[in-house]
């Protein structure tokens, strides 16, 4: 990972962790240099193998033709291939109210839609704007640019000092739009350019100026892009905005080399969908947002194989756009789907979905043997649906399927209003379901819609097609239709028309600039905390400069994401319980799920009725970072020492007027008199020693939720020897009951794992089997104190408090499924346990009572008690 996205994320999990001494500001247009790069990106080339094979056409070619429309694109080819964009064109499912946006639509019914060009001095030890112009696009194209007249105030050995006088300034008032941008243009040109930082790297003591580009959509922040995209009434998509929907398709062939002896082994026809929004609304805000998705497709009978270059030909030539249900029908063979800094696969040639279902199955249950991934199966399984338009597989479907949007589940949701809040981040995901450990600083999103592929496309059979045009949390929308998407080529295709064809210029001038899409920087957390450093506050930049053009799978901008698939029962973080509309309203009974026995309740005893009543959503954890643990059982041994105190049970209000009756008829029938004294007094109390049971559940690596029960029995009783009066003897047995919920945090991840605990729970107990002299007492079992009920409310309520320390070593740990994946370990703690008593003696004159029981007779009844002890445990976790 390289060290500015190391940075990044640092900074984003300080703004996480302690939000509240983040403060977003608006930032003014003279101080957001501060949160930008001082270095120009770089175009991203063309591929060699696009070079090679002729992608766009071959321009010596004398039937080479590029007129309509003009855009470097050979025009037969430029069929063929917009053929295949439709035909492999996505279904999205929204979680987001904001869809794909053709961004020249902006400019419709406008006088006016500004490419800002801000020239900043950076020499000085403060940058300030020296200069700042626009150029309409609007009017781009209106009057063509005579090219002699062009400015040329920016020399090409910009290593002169620069005059920041009347010459300094790059355009002025009599030049056209058009002249404008041709001369930004020759300043950005990636084979000679005029701009010297495009050159060379910046250095301090060389007088520099700095050009920032960027366009400037409406909205400045959450609550202004709401406004804008969201209709108060309908919570959809304005109906502005409805035509707007659109894809830009860049096709790329990608050459797959051996990593043995660097030769070409073959290659791949790789359609790029990048989908442009407005603004991103998630962890971080910014203003634009470009998204992406790879579709590698081929002919069905080699999906499972390279291709050749006459193959490369064979297919770019139109081969296998109309056949159906032939072998050399065009078919989808992998799906890399990019959201955030990661990109996961979705591989249709390996288990081959096409293969019959018979063969099909035993080359998944052949490779389940050899699983890498939790539940791969059944990721297998949803590719094979998604292969399909219906359950007899007889209709193959050339449509990925993408989930846009996802609801954060960050730790800032307890800062934010009820409502739903990040919802916006747009990235593409294959599935819905909980993706861990995905967002910014780590945050786990959500994807909550849930469409069934099946009935999906028979409906859209049903309809010709056609989705909703409700543009809404829910709805799918195809980009399924010629209108809807527009081929863009390599800019070097297009880099000389630009500078001879007006009209080129206009459509094809933001793939050749360094252009910031969207206002330069946003009110985002910790926003400038580190200059010139990307805290996810300021807008991408043009695709064609960015990391993943014309790239295939994992790159310098982002990591393979492997991740296994489990069922979201058992917690694997404290914020998975969180849901994205409640807002700092998480802070109730969301978080209370996660809190013992409550967590118990709601995850195993009431699993069944989540799961008859809705669908479970499946949870994505990266292979990389999966726990080890997710539940536990436990049984061990605890030893506790009950204090003194406990001696007062004898006085419960069941059995004192026996207890005393009994006393004072032994005396009297013994022949007690004046001279009868004490000769030894003498009481008792066991030590208890009982199993106990526990579930477990391991909340990420270090947080624990345990859940105990416990029962054990110890006897007390006392002894009292006269000098004239035979000796009394009395006892009783203690049962206790005990329900203990704590948590535990462990100070390291290794195999020992030290670990402090606290928690609450609910002590209940009472005397059995009262007994004086050998003689059972009539009322011999006393009743329950504080025993759970609902009447009163309060005994429902903990009563028992406790803190410890102990230590956990893992003889086995391991990942994987049941019994592979089961874990052993034991664990030794001490515990110290403190509640009330739970007697009332006010009316209990114990002062009489010293004689036979001195110890009881000192406590005053409801007075706080402790015990404590050692435990010793078993867990077989999983």
């Amino acid at each position: 990972m390289e060290k500015s996205k190391l940075v990044k994320i640092f900074i984003l999990i300080i703004a996480q962790a302690f939000p509240a001494f983040v403060r977003s500001q608006a930032i003014p247009k003279d101080e957001y240099l501060d949160y930008m790069n001082l270095e120009y990106p770089r175009l991203t080339p063309q591929s060699k193998a696009s070079a090679r094979l002729f992608l766009f056409g071959d321009e010596n070619d004398p039937s080479y033709t590029d007129t309509n429309p003009m855009d470097g694109i050979d025009d037969q080819r430029h069929q063929v291939l917009q053929q295949m964009a439709v035909r492999f064109a996505p279904y999205l499912v929204q979680n987001s109210t904001v869809i794909p946006m053709n961004f020249k639509k902006f400019m419709d019914d406008l006088a006016a839609f500004h490419l800002h060009v801000d020239s900043w001095d950076i020499f000085g030890e403060t940058a300030k704007i020296i200069d700042s112009q626009t150029i309409n696009l609007v009017d781009l194209g209106s009057k063509a640019c005579d090219s002699s007249v062009v400015l040329k105030t920016l020399q090409a050995d910009s290593a002169q000092p620069v005059d920041r006088g009347a010459n300094f300034e790059m355009f002025n008032s009599q030049v056209t739009e058009d002249c404008k941008m041709l001369s930004l243009l020759q300043e950005f040109h990636p084979e000679n350019p005029k701009n010297k930082r495009v050159v060379e790297k910046f250095k301090r003591d060389i007088p520099d100026v700095l050009k920032v580009l960027y366009f400037d959509f409406p909205g400045e922040g959450p609550e202004t892009w709401k406004q804008e995209y969201i209709n108060d009434q309908t919570n959809a998509l304005p109906s502005t905005y409805h035509d707007f929907l659109y894809s830009y398709v860049h096709p790329f062939i990608h050459e797959v080399r051996s990593n043995e002896t660097n030769t070409t082994l073959g290659y791949e026809l790789i359609l790029q969908y990048w989908f442009f929004y407005p603004f991103n609304d998630g962890g971080n805000n910014h203003e634009g947002d470009w998204e992406h998705i790879n579709v590698v497709i081929s002919p069905l009978n080699r999906v499972e194989h390279l291709l050749s270059e006459q193959e490369i030909q064979t297919v770019l030539n139109g081969a296998g756009l109309s056949e159906k249900n032939s072998d050399d029908q065009l078919v989808i063979k992998r799906i890399e789907y990019y959201f955030h800094y990661d990109v996961m696969y979705v591989d249709f040639s390996s288990p081959n979905v096409y293969a019959p279902r018979e063969e099909w199955e035993q080359e998944v249950k052949r490779r389940f043997r050899h699983e890498e991934h939790l539940n791969e199966r059944d990721i297998w399984r949803l590719i094979r649906k998604r292969a399909y338009r219906d359950k007899a597989e007889t209709q193959i479907n050339t449509h990925p399927i993408g989930y846009i949007g996802a609801d954060n589940k960050g730790m800032d949701q307890i800062l934010q209003p009820p409502g739903g809040n990040n919802r916006d981040s747009h990235g593409t995901y294959p599935f819905a379901g909980i993706f861990k450990n995905i967002g910014p600083a780590g945050a786990t999103e959500k994807i909550a819609t849930y469409v069934d592929s099946y009935k999906l496309f028979k409906e859209l059979d049903a309809n010709n097609g056609k989705t909703s045009n409700v543009f809404k949390r829910g709805n799918v929308i195809s980009l399924a239709h010629p209108d809807r998407v527009e081929i863009v080529p390599d800019w070097e295709r297009v880099l000389e028309l630009a500078h001879e064809h007006p009209q080129v210029r206009r459509d094809w001038s933001w793939l050749l600039l360094p252009i910031h899409w969207g206002y330069p920087a946003t009110e985002s957390p910790f926003a400038g905390i580190l200059k010139h450093t990307d805290t996810g506050n300021r807008p991408p930049v043009t695709p064609s400069f960015g990391y993943g053009w014309n790239v295939s799978g994992p790159s310098f901008g982002y990591g393979r994401w492997q991740p296994h698939k489990m069922a979201s029962v058992f917690p694997t973080g404290f914020q998975d319980s969180f849901q994205n509309n409640l807002g700092f309203l998480n802070l109730s009974y969301p978080v209370l799920l996660n809190l013992p026995p409550l967590d118990f309740a709601w995850r195993i005893a009431a699993y069944p009725i989540r799961l008859a009543v809705d669908r479970p959503d499946p949870l994505y954890y990266p292979k990389q970072e999966i726990p080890y643990r997710f539940v536990g059982l436990a049984a061990g041994a605890a030893v506790q020492n009950l204090h003194d105190d406990f001696k007062a049970l004898v006085f419960n209000e069941q059995q004192l007027d026996e207890f005393a009756l009994r006393f004072i008829l032994h005396l009297a029938l013994g022949g007690v008199d004046s001279n009868t004294v004490t000769t030894n007094l003498s009481d008792y109390l066991d030590r208890q020693v009982s199993p106990y049971y526990q579930v477990v559940f391991y909340i990420g690596d270090r947080l624990v939720s345990e859940n105990t029960l416990r029962n054990a029995r110890s006897m007390l009783g006392f002894n009292v020897n006269f000098n004239n009066v035979p000796s009394y003897n009395y006892s009783a047995e203690i049962n206790m009951w005990e329900y203990a919920g704590s948590f535990r945090y462990n100070l390291t991840t290794s195999n020992f794992q030290p670990f402090i605990k606290g928690g609450y729970g609910l002590s209940w107990y009472r005397l059995e089997n009262a007994q004086a002299n050998g003689e059972v007492f009539m009322t011999k079992d006393s009743e329950w104190i504080r025993q759970p009920s609902i009447s009163p409310l309060k005994n429902i309520l903990p009563n028992t408090w406790h803190v410890g320390g102990g230590i956990e070593f893992l003889i086995l740990k391991k990942r994987g499924r049941v019994p592979q994946g089961l874990d052993l370990s034991v664990r030794a703690d001490y515990t110290l346990f403190v509640h009330r008593l739970g007697l009332d003696l006010s009316n209990v004159r114990l002062d009489k009572l010293k004689l036979f029981f001195p110890t009881a007779g000192s406590i005053p009844g409801g007075e706080t008690v402790t015990r404590d002890g050692f435990n010793l445990a078993i867990t077989l976790g999983f």
